[in-house]
């Protein structure tokens, strides 16, 4: 019978390095977390924290609820919507409303001149810079010092001006691009309210039921087996907002993946 091997200590004369943080790992390696107080291997934790990786989870996903439900809340009391949308529609929304906005504002004759001034600002101040690092680099630094010093000054007094010229019309186009966001999302929240209303019937649960059956939980765009319930999705194969006669039509239905759904979007696809 061989003999068990003997393994090494820290004190051991002839310890070497790898042994001495083996046993590191396996007896001194371990910390406590603060929040749950469960002893764990340092692993899992993020460096010098004292929490363990799934507390900082949950702490950060609770930051992020609490955060999105601010939100909403906000969006609500502002806009006066009975739905709550997502931050990412609304920026979206806002950027199509200020771009409308933009384009319905007329420009006068200040409003091209504070252009060239917000172009020229930024150009005097990078060419300060420039003439400020030749000075330091120069034996006659005065004279360019003093050139430094103008540029520097004609590009501030150049965006100030640009902003205050331009001052009137951003104040039309902000007061046009939140009446245009008001109206849109009244638009957003109502078609959210009707397709709440479509996919929540009986009617339409049943059916849906019945085309996966059908269908065999196979996307038919990929042809992948879809083994995971909340990926499996019933697409219509021409998109409901341009057929509404063909909403619970069960040749007009088809089941998809998320992915391929997502990347579908409302095309019309041909009909074999």
């Amino acid at each position: 019978m061989a003999a068990t091997p003997r393994l090494r200590t820290p004190g051991d004369e002839r310890c070497s390095v790898p042994h001495y943080y083996i046993l590191n790992q396996m007896y001194d390696n371990r910390r406590t977390c603060r929040e749950c107080g469960k002893t764990k291997p340092a692993r899992e934790f993020w460096r010098e924290a004292k929490r363990c990786r799934k507390c900082v989870a949950r702490a950060t996903a609770e930051t992020r609820r609490e955060r999105t439900r601010k939100w909403r809340k906000a969006v609500k009391k502002e806009f006066g919507l009975s739905l709550a949308l997502s931050e990412r529609r609304v920026g979206e929304e806002r950027a199509e409303a200020n771009r409308v906005a933009k384009s319905l504002t007329p420009k006068s004759a200040r409003d091209t001149w504070a252009k060239w001034l917000a172009i020229y600002g930024p150009l005097a101040m990078f060419g300060s810079a420039v003439l400020g690092c030749v000075a330091a680099g120069s034996q006659n630094e005065y004279p360019t010092w003093w050139t430094s010093v103008l540029a520097l000054a004609s590009g501030l007094a150049s965006s100030g001006i640009a902003g205050k010229l331009s001052a009137p019309r951003d104040a039309v186009v902000m007061d046009l691009t939140n009446a245009l966001l008001k109206d849109r999302l009244k638009v957003v929240e109502a078609e959210l309210m009707e397709y709440l209303r479509f996919y929540t019937t009986p009617d339409w649960r049943a059916l849906r039921a019945k085309v996966i059956r059908r269908e065999g939980g196979i996307c038919r765009e990929c042809g992948v087996q879809i083994f995971r319930k909340r990926d499996v999705t019933v697409d219509h194969i021409k998109p409901r907002s341009r057929y509404p006669e063909l909403a619970l039509d069960p040749s007009n239905l088809q089941v998809l993946c998320r992915s391929c759904n997502s990347s579908k979007g409302a095309s019309v696809e041909t009909e074999q």
